[in-house]
């Protein structure tokens, strides 16, 4: 942190004490304790922006150190701003005091005013009933951005959109066609660069998105077409109750979309139940036969692997703002990336980090004599699920890729009595650690893992099963996580008969299982699932 920082205590939050406890309620409550509630007690008033650290480790006779570093603890959970909310008379103040309370989740803004700079540029456009439409542009008028009008969507209105720095076209669908048909909509304003963003209301649920725009999302009528597909809805006029629930949700997103901070991505459907219980979201994805597909793929629907590439792409528009996601994100993904399970009673056993020269290719390979020892089993599971070492410095460098280097593939090995020289035969790979960690005290035959797949065990020198991570994958990527998991056990696996061709050994998989073999490794349903079965052997390198 600079010596000229002065630190500022975001305006609008909350702040208690009691029984030794300090709590800040801001966007996220944040709770502190012992000496920590003891010193932010003093600390916290003392944010006012005109002293440095080391005015405030004078004025509370404490380190410097216990200063800066509080304050960086306090940056980091989104309590302080660096540019106070200027004098406008256009927003109230307790949106001013909303802004800052959330300004970690709006985009990664360095304060209100940084905000208010942003959406000062921006300009919107509501379009459909004009009860829930004139509400929705009051509402992000008030929100911040000045420049929001309603109606019906002229020629005139679009140049002024078009000219604006960030852009937005909000359009209601009711049911009917006319001013408020989504294919009109987006015809006139996808040569425009701006998005529009679609909302609807069905008789029990409200629903928010996707957006549209050319060469980012897929068009109109692939939408509907999917949607027929899913068999939704069709869309309807709201009760009051509905109506409400719309305008909030739809006013919300918009405004973080001009933010630069959407709830959801551009592709994605979200429907709400209208009593609230219940949230859905689904991807959007071009028909393969459209022109707005532009993934080459053929057949009469989507690509997967196109479909990964939608879910995962971060990149958006030059029409819209991209901020930084919160820092409760930012440290949930740092997280997840080493998030493994402890198995603290397991003792762990290093494998040899020299791996094996790989010779050959697939097809081109010798054929191995002896069964796989220590050395062989270390570069097949590395190169399958491990970190790889990368002279650029970055640490979690993989040799398979994986979607969002969550590393959801885990891999079991069991192997025959004394192949590796360590009691039991059933073990599980730290890739963190390039270590093994035996599952069991005693021998696990081959025999038994295979039971209930229809992979016959002669012959087999080990039997790696390949399982999922899918909470890992579903904290970042949601519904789409069972999808990705499965992707990138298809990456595994490939990976893991090039590696064993190159090493002159056979790969053999299994084409079904059942549930008896999630129980022998204590899979949770819920967390953990098979996605692989491969068996190892001496003979024809690829199979």
């Amino acid at each position: 942190m600079s010596d000229e920082t002065r630190p500022l205590l975001s305006r609008g939050l909350a702040v208690a004490t009691a029984d030794g406890f300090l709590t800040v309620q801001g966007a996220q409550r944040h709770v502190f304790r012992g000496r920590s509630a003891e010193l932010l007690g003093r600390l916290l008033p003392l944010l006012d922006g005109t002293r440095r650290t080391d005015d405030l480790a004078r004025a509370l006779d404490a380190p410097a150190a216990h200063i800066e570093r509080t304050v960086e603890i306090l940056a980091a959970r989104g309590l302080l701003e660096t540019s106070p909310a200027p004098d406008r008379t256009d927003v109230p103040e307790h949106v001013l005091d909303h802004h800052a309370r959330t300004l970690d989740l709006n985009g990664g803004h360095r304060g209100t005013a940084d905000l208010l700079d942003v959406l000062a540029t921006a300009a919107a456009h509501v379009t459909g009933p004009a009860d829930r439409a004139g509400t929705i542009a009051a509402d992000l008028r008030e929100s911040g951005v000045p420049d929001v009008t309603d109606g019906r969507l002229d020629h005139h209105r679009m140049l002024e959109l078009a000219a604006a720095k960030s852009a937005l076209v909000v359009v209601i669908e009711d049911g009917t066609d006319g001013e408020t048909s989504l294919t009109g909509i987006t015809e006139l304003c996808g040569p425009a660069g701006v998005t529009v963003l679609r909302t609807a209301t069905t008789a029990d649920t409200v629903e928010i998105g996707p957006c549209f725009l050319p060469d980012y999302t897929p068009c109109a009528d692939c939408f509907r077409h999917s949607r027929a597909e899913a068999r939704l809805p069709a869309p309807s006029a709201p009760d009051t109750a509905g109506g409400m629930l719309q305008t909030g949700l739809v006013t919300a997103e918009a405004f973080a979309l001009l933010a630069g901070a959407p709830a959801q991505p551009l592709t994605v459907l979200g429907i709400t139940a209208a009593d609230g219980r219940r949230t859905e979201q689904f991807l959007c994805a071009p028909r393969p036969a459209c022109p707005c597909d532009d993934s080459g793929g053929g057949g009469p629907h989507p690509d997967l692997v196109d479909i990964q590439l939608r879910a995962t792409e971060h990149s958006g528009p030059a029409s819209l703002p991209t901020g930084l996601p919160s820092s409760a994100l930012r440290r949930l993904a740092a997280r997840l990336v080493h998030e493994r399970p402890p198995f603290h009673a397991h003792p762990r056993h290093p494998l040899p980090s020299c791996l094996p020269t790989v010779t050959g290719t697939f097809g081109d390979a010798p054929r191995a004599t002896a069964a796989p020892d220590r050395d062989a089993f270390a570069g097949l599971l590395a190169r399958t699920a491990g970190l790889r070492p990368d002279p650029g410095g970055n640490p979690w460098q993989r040799w398979t890729p994986t979607g969002g280097q969550l590393a959801s593939v885990e891999l079991y090995l069991a192997t025959r009595p004394g192949a590796l020289g360590l009691p039991g035969t059933l073990f599980r790979y730290d890739d963190l650690r390039h270590a093994l960690m035996p599952v069991r005290a005693d021998n696990t035959g081959i025999e038994e893992i295979l039971t209930g797949t229809d992979l016959a065990p002669a012959g087999l020198d080990a039997v790696l099963v390949f399982t999922a991570a899918h909470r890992r994958l579903a904290a970042k990527y949601r519904d789409f996580a069972y999808r990705l998991a499965h992707l990138d056990a298809g990456c595994a696996t490939t990976q893991l008969a090039a590696a064993a061709a190159g090493q002159g050994l056979g790969v053999r998989f299994a084409t079904r299982w059942d549930e008896s073999l999630a129980d022998l490794l204590d899979l949770a349903p819920d967390d953990r699932y098979v996605t692989a079965v491969a068996g190892l052997h001496r003979g024809e390198t690829c199979r």
